[in-house]
Formats: structure tokens, C-alpha cells, sequence
């Protein structure tokens, strides 16, 4: 069902959906483009502030703490990473919360985005790296070890001239 829901070509919106998507894939899901990540936007807006999905929404919707009687639940029951243990009675409002909160910071962002004339930044490069770097993460990447290697030789030994270099002209420095 969820390969279908992915399926209709309509704006995905996610909190660090780079994670999400990866973990679909897993299980055979294609979701095509992420649009838009709260996470990435919010990095634009103000690079200082704490970026998680909790902190975004005591700070920018009325929501506040949500995830707290999972959070007691988790702690009471010695839980920790692995929501599958959690009671669907709390676990499903709370994947509502995350989804209500996701779509409230898009609003949100998406106004400050274009207020501070990030949009353009934002759509036409983060966006379209982020997909990038996703496959990239889920793929891996080729490296040529020897090449690396011989990179290093190369550098150390222009680094060990340098500093020749600097010494003959500056007495002992380096």
C-alpha cells in the first residue's frame, strides 16, 4: 500500500527524509524526488538551532512536546530505538503528531524560506543534492585506494617542501 501511496507524483514532504526514503528502499519502495525536507529548510533558516522534529515543534507550531507519553512509555517499558515494541494505541497518534508537525514546519518554512529569499537556494540546490546524496549513501561510491594513496605521498611530500621552503626563508618555524 505504501508503494501505491508513493506512486501518484505528488510533493513528498519529510523531517530528514533521507533516512525514510533509505529505509523504504529496503523494502523494495520507490518514493521518486523528496520536494521538500523540514530538516534542510529549517538548516537554511537558522543553521545555530537544534534541527530535530521535537525542538522544531515546540519552537515554530502549538504542538509542543507530542512525543512525550512515548517518550515515558519508552523509558517505563526499556525501549529504545525500536518502535515496532511500542502499543499501536500510542504509536499511531504519535506517527500522526510526526505528520501533522512535518506538514505545519513546511507551511512555516516555506514562508520564511521565501521571506529571506532562500527559495531559490533551497529548490534549484539543496533540494536536488539531497536526492543525490541519498542515492549516493544508499548505492555507495567507488574509491580507488592506490589512487588514494598515492594522493597522499604526493601531498606530503609538497607539505615536507613547503615547510623546507618556509624553514630556509623564516629560520625554524614548522
Amino acid at each position: 500500500h505504501l508503494a501505491k501511496l508513493f506512486s501518484f507524483g505528488k510533493l513528498t514532504i519529510a523531517h530528514n527524509g533521507k533516512f525514510d526514503i533509505k529505509m523504504l528502499k529496503k523494502y523494495g519502495i520507490t518514493t521518486g524526488n523528496l520536494g521538500f525536507d523540514t530538516m534542510l529548510a529549517h538548516f537554511l533558516i537558522d543553521e545555530n538551532m537544534p534541527h530535530g522534529l521535537k525542538d522544531l515543534a515546540v519552537l515554530y507550531t502549538d504542538m509542543g512536546h507530542y512525543s512525550d507519553d512515548i517518550e515515558v512509555y519508552k523509558l517505563d517499558n526499556k525501549i529504545t530505538a525500536d518502535y515496532r515494541k511500542l502499543p499501536d494505541t500510542l504509536l499511531y497518534p504519535y506517527a500522526m503528531k510526526d505528520a501533522d508537525c512535518t506538514y505545519r514546519l513546511y507551511v512555516a518554512f516555506l514562508s520564511r524560506l521565501k521571506e529571506y529569499k532562500l527559495d531559490k537556494l533551497f529548490f534549484k540546490i539543496t533540494m536536488p543534492l539531497q536526492n543525490i546524496l541519498l542515492e549516493t549513501e544508499y548505492r555507495g561510491v567507488q574509491i580507488d585506494i592506490s589512487h588514494i594513496d598515492a594522493l597522499e605521498k604526493e601531498y606530503q611530500q609538497k607539505l615536507e617542501e613547503a615547510q623546507k621552503k618556509l624553514n630556509d626563508k623564516l629560520g625554524r618555524v614548522i
